[in-house]
């Protein structure tokens, strides 16, 4: 059953109180943020108050919003959303960086141009050109005013809140989320120390369909002799692994102390290596060859006499060490 946990409250510049509160989910770990909102938003009376529940994930991004039955969200002259304009709100919430941050409330209007309300039965200012296409159409003040909201103090104060939550349990939940905020909250904050505890799941990262999340994984990695089986594993997938990947995983490899049975691994992997990579790897396999067993390189002769392609400098240099040793 979840459970809600008070958190803090926000006064608002409309001097309304947030009441945010931390849902948990049925593992009992923090699931996401939320505050039941109902807030004045437009001047002359030309929209509803928005009644509203926000939501933020643990590092203080908008998350969704959900509309109270029968308090839905209304545009200028008391117009209801279409589907198009909660997904256009939505949008905008989810954007830190919007334009709206740079802007008081009165800037988005153009006083010089009037729109007849027929609330008012009136002539009112219309949205400044500057915002009109950035903007739901005939909510400017919504979308500024829950802009604000979403992401302003309250979502700092969140990301605080969280980070004061942090355990193991909860950083390895996030790590393995799908949520690629989230990995890279997590991978920053992975201390050398801490690397052994997070290997399995940042070995389990290496194989996801991000590649940016994929290759701080792999930088974050403990000591390839801790993590030996899982190391192998990962040469042993190589070929799996797109090209970007591939080429951290080399240097990676390169850094760590030499292994005979790392060494094996890659002499195995060789023949999958693409010939922009072929310079690394074989500077790793270099480096192997004062731990590397004689079956080993002699296998690695093999591949090198048997090559398709004509052997150039770099392939008789290594053989020449592979045959020394």
């Amino acid at each position: 059953m979840q459970s809600d946990r008070y958190v803090f409250t926000y006064q608002t510049d409309r001097g309304v109180d947030a009441r945010i509160y931390l849902a948990e989910a049925g593992d009992s770990l923090p699931d996401y943020y939320y505050c039941d909102l109902k807030t004045p938003i437009c001047l002359e009376n030309l929209c509803n108050p928005v009644e509203i529940r926000l939501e933020w994930d643990l590092i203080g991004n908008f998350r969704n919003y959900r509309e109270v039955p029968g308090k839905e969200i209304t545009k200028f002259d008391h117009e209801p959303f279409e589907e198009k304009d909660h997904e256009q709100l939505k949008k905008i919430l989810s954007d830190r960086e919007s334009m709206l941050q740079d802007y008081l409330i009165e800037d988005l209007v153009d006083t010089t141009v009037k729109v007849y309300s027929a609330e008012i039965d009136g002539l009112t200012a219309a949205t400044s050109s500057t915002f009109s296409d950035k903007l739901v159409p005939g909510a400017i003040y919504t979308c500024y005013t829950l802009w604000h909201i979403v992401n302003g103090e309250i979502a700092d104060r969140i990301r605080s809140h969280t980070e004061a939550l942090l355990n193991t349990r909860l950083r390895q939940k996030m790590l393995m989320s799908g949520i690629t905020d989230y990995q890279d909250y997590i991978l920053d904050g992975i201390r050398p120390a801490e690397s052994e505890v997070f290997a399995p799941d940042l070995i389990a990262l290496t194989g996801g369909k991000n590649r940016f999340i994929a290759i701080k994984a792999i930088r974050k990695l403990p000591a390839s002799r801790a993590i030996k089986p899982g190391a192998i594993e990962m040469i042993r997938r190589f070929g799996d692994y797109d090209f970007p990947v591939q080429s951290a995983l080399i240097q990676y490899f390169i850094r760590q102390d030499c292994d005979a049975d790392i060494a094996d691994e890659w002499v195995k992997t060789v023949g999958a290596v693409k010939e922009a990579q072929k310079a690394d790897v074989y500077k790793l396999l270099e480096l192997s060859s004062g731990c590397m067993r004689n079956e080993t390189a002699v296998r690695l002769v093999h591949f090198l006499e048997n090559k398709k392609e004509k052997m150039d400098g770099s392939d008789r240099r290594l053989m020449v060490l592979m045959n020394r040793n």
